[in-house]
């Protein structure tokens, strides 16, 4: 009870602070500097045993200020409120009330109506990891993704300087690095580093008709029905 009295007495401390920060940051169109650090953490892609031969290996998560993080909670549900219906309803990421099972669930459902219809069929599923995503997210494309599906006009300048200028340092086993700048890409682990991306990708599969195309963040799978025979 001591800890949660403490924490409750820090919160309501900052709360005055916080709001006066974050509605500077929204009349100016700024996304302050100190909040746009990263601290990376590098988790293996291998098995446990391979060799990490380049940074192709290692998954990059980043961790970001804890103020930075009440800031984002406010953007993401403004700029959910401005695009959620424009986007793509097979991408189950990001969304509230939407997650893995639920895309399991209907991806098994699509397969076994096409395996119902008459006459030999298969079903062929094709998957899709998009290398290195969060880093090679073109942050101008993106904003101009951002405008383009609708984003209230007041928030594009937070989010420009949100993905300007961004630095990074990268923690392992109790040591860290030198501070480096970013040219690109976003936070992967942060809500409006996810948002960027799912924004930025959101018509990279539109050439697929929506019932057989299923997308959770980067990962993208396809289906597609063989006829056996007549």
């Amino acid at each position: 009870w001591l800890w949660l009295w403490l924490w409750l007495w820090l919160w309501l401390d900052l709360a005055e602070p916080m709001c006066n920060i974050i509605n500077s940051c929204l009349r100016d169109g700024r996304f302050p500097s100190l909040w746009k650090r990263e601290w990376v953490t590098p988790v293996p892609k291998p098995k446990q045993g391979q060799e990490l031969k380049t940074c192709d290996d290692v998954r990059k998560v980043a961790s970001t200020s804890d103020y930075a993080k009440v800031f984002e909670l406010f953007l993401r549900k403004w700029i959910t409120e401005d695009i959620g219906h424009n986007m793509d309803k097979n991408q189950f990421a990001g969304r509230k009330g939407a997650g893995t099972e639920h895309m399991l669930v209907l991806m098994q459902d699509r397969i076994l109506g096409l395996l119902d219809r008459p006459g030999m069929n298969a079903v062929i599923k094709a998957s899709v990891d998009w290398a290195l995503a969060f880093s090679r997210t073109d942050p101008t494309k993106t904003i101009a993704k951002f405008v383009k599906m609708g984003v209230r006009a007041s928030l594009i300048n937070v989010l420009i300087d949100f993905l300007e200028d961004r630095k990074m340092s990268v923690k392992y086993n109790s040591e860290e690095s030198k501070l480096y700048s970013l040219i690109g890409g976003g936070p992967q682990g942060s809500w409006t580093g996810q948002q960027a991306y799912l924004v930025a990708s959101d018509d990279n599969a539109s050439h697929i008709s929506q019932e057989d195309r299923y997308k959770f963040c980067d990962d993208l799978s396809i289906l597609e029905i063989i006829m056996l025979a007549d």
